[in-house]
């Protein structure tokens, strides 16, 4: 995503508790384990950081029945920064990851990239200081199969135009897509086009599987900038219309499911420079998209 990126921010890792309006985040604090009660606190296996707004935390889902899942379901990300990560974060890839393995959850992840941003060249160590390498996660995690398509800066305008190859290429059985941020943001779309390029999306990847079940969010809001002042405006505007976009797309066998972020994502809660995720915003988002797909496993439509 990448706009007015604070320069000073520590990729995620510590979320603040209010983002100043320059988007500069405060000093890192003291982790403290999560106030989520015991399903979440153990099941998401992490820290929430300390210092947050209090806010209401989205209740857990409810207990997947006794139903057996089958065939694993093969996962592809599709997104922007806040899908991709920065050099040293978790991701909630890797949160959505952890999540169903500790519920038996038979997924694997799929698409053509791996890894996170990968930090400014004046932060390289030789020989690598000329390369342009992966980033990583956090030191001690282990992410195997980390495989996605989320890439910072990404536009769903962009996006409409490559995903039959990438569905070809790495055959997803779902599509996980968080898109739209930065067509609304840099004014590459407004809300009609944007709407349009997200059904066109829809179309070229079925065309290449035509059982593909895609999960869709909506786009976030971020803190206030005077740059960025008609934001809000029509950001609301594409939300309010995206789940009947959804629901027309959607057919029996290949199923479109609305996840909604942006009424679960605090900008100053969530972030940790008023956009992307830190700790505790890897946890919503992660915690929405799975609320919208394990009830798919559950029924044991996985593929």
């Amino acid at each position: 995503m990448g706009v007015h990126r604070a320069a000073a921010a520590r990729r995620g890792r510590h979320p603040a508790r209010r983002v100043r309006r320059t988007g500069a985040a405060p000093a890192p604090r003291p982790h403290e384990r999560p106030s989520w009660g015991s399903q979440w606190g153990s099941q998401w296996g992490s820290q929430r950081g300390a210092g947050l707004r209090r806010r209401a935390i989205p209740q857990p889902m409810t207990q997947p029945t006794s139903r057996p899942m089958t065939c694993p379901a093969t996962i592809m990300v599709v997104g922007d920064s806040l899908s991709h990560g920065s050099d040293g974060d978790y991701t909630w890839r890797y949160r959505l990851a952890r999540h169903f393995a500790a519920r038996g959850a038979p997924v694997r992840f799929t698409g053509p990239w791996t890894g996170t941003r990968a930090p400014p060249r004046a932060h390289r160590s030789p020989p690598h200081a000329h390369r342009s390498p992966v980033g990583g996660y956090r030191p001690g995690i282990g992410f195997p199969g980390d495989r996605h398509y989320a890439r910072w800066g990404r536009l769903m305008e962009e996006a409409r135009r490559n995903i039959a190859d990438a569905v070809a290429a790495h055959r997803p059985g779902h599509l996980l897509v968080a898109l739209g941020f930065n067509d609304l943001a840099w004014g590459v779309s407004g809300p009609d086009r944007l709407l349009a390029h997200v059904a066109e999306f829809v179309d070229r990847a079925r065309a290449v599987r035509p059982d593909l079940r895609f999960l869709v969010a909506d786009v976030v809001h971020r803190t206030p900038l005077p740059s960025l002042s008609h934001l809000p405006g029509i950001t609301e505007a594409y939300n309010a219309r995206l789940p009947g976009l959804l629901a027309a797309l959607s057919t029996p066998r290949s199923p479109v499911v609305p996840v909604g972020l942006a009424a679960v994502y605090d900008p100053y809660a969530d972030t940790y420079d008023g956009l992307h995720p830190g700790l505790a915003g890897e946890f919503t988002i992660a915690k929405a998209f799975a609320g919208a797909f394990l009830p798919a496993l559950v029924a044991g439509r996985a593929g």
